[in-house]
């Protein structure tokens, strides 16, 4: 393997065990589960959790230890990419209306973020992505039909509904998103300014929601920077494609730009959990309690020989106690 698909492996993997640990977090800490919003992070979490074994597909899959001769295996490692991706997208932006109603309803904010409706959206989350990207069976039922050989129209038709859904998808899950989250976060932090500069007496609760704003616009920030120029470059290439132009574009950046794209998943549970400080404190308290537990196991498997040792001396003297009596009863008698 070239470096670049290492370093993609070794960054896949941060990502599989950094966020299943947050989802084991999640779903052993009682306390954390108090706070409905807090079940939008978990289901980040998991999201996040599948890119991350998306990414070790494709590499499986480019190092042919999938066999991706089958037109079966190929569509599904797409389209498993495209739902894991626009999920995660869609994670974001829920999140962050979130955070608008609890800063503009934050009286009604209880009342309308209820852990049921939280759910409901949760599922809601889960399911839009996955019609959007089962749409994509529409237009390449021919390859199915003709197992991968398919006439030089349907070919055309193929490629040309490729770009539409592609333009598409860039629209609802990029362009869109990505404008109204910069709106919101602009209108939360102003304000926030203000809430700061009339209610004194409430600063400490207002820096908190400042706080928790900038983590999730750090995210929003990384998804843009990260993630943003892979999918304008898939979408160069898709147009390009339709239109038969010829593409012209350096191996070596469209790698970069898509071990930059694999950082996203990777940047959100570290700002949520090392920037949050509620989930840190728990975390820190999870992790005391599992390390003491640990250094009680190795304690007690370092003093079980020495305890073997000490019986087994002590059952020896016991022993040899014995026999003595028993040569000094012989020569009493």
């Amino acid at each position: 393997m070239d470096p670049v698909t290492w370093l993609t492996l070794i960054i896949s993997i941060f990502i599989i065990f950094i966020n299943g640990s947050v989802c084991y977090l999640f779903v052993s800490q009682a306390a954390l589960k108090i706070k409905a919003s807090n079940n939008l992070l978990h289901s980040l979490s998991v999201a996040d959790f599948l890119s991350g074994l998306t990414i070790i597909i494709h590499i499986l899959m480019i190092q042919g230890v999938i066999n991706t001769e089958p037109l079966a295996v190929r569509l599904a490692a797409d389209f498993f990419t495209t739902f894991t991706t626009t999920t995660v997208i869609v994670h974001l932006v829920v999140i962050t209306v979130d955070r608008a109603i609890s800063l503009f309803q934050a009286l009604h904010y209880v009342n309308l973020v209820t852990k049921s409706f939280i759910k409901r959206v949760i599922v809601c989350i889960w399911l839009f992505p996955l019609l959007t990207t089962l749409v994509q069976l529409a237009y390449l039922y021919p390859l199915f039909q003709g197992e991968g050989n398919i006439s030089m129209k349907d070919e055309d038709h193929i490629i040309k509904c490729e770009m539409w859904y592609s333009i598409l998808i860039f629209i609802i899950y990029m362009a869109t998103p990505f404008l109204s989250m910069g709106i919101l976060f602009m209108a939360m932090f102003r304000e926030i300014t203000k809430l700061l500069r009339r209610t004194p007496s409430a600063n400490a609760s207002n820096r908190q929601q400042k706080r928790v704003l900038c983590i999730f616009g750090c995210m929003y920030i990384c998804f843009v920077i990260l993630a943003l120029p892979y999918f304008a470059l898939r979408l160069y290439i898709d147009i390009q494609a339709a239109l038969d132009n010829e593409i012209n574009i350096n191996e070596t950046v469209y790698e970069t730009l898509y071990v930059f794209k694999t950082l996203t998943s990777l940047c959100n549970p570290l700002l949520y959990t090392l920037l949050n400080r509620e989930i840190r404190s728990i975390g820190r308290l999870w992790f005391s309690r599992r390390r003491q537990c640990f250094r009680k196991t190795l304690e007690n498997i370092s003093t079980a020989p020495m305890l073997l040792r000490s019986r087994g001396s002590a059952d020896s003297g016991i022993h040899t106690t014995e026999i003595m009596m028993d040569q000094s009863v012989g020569d009493i008698s």
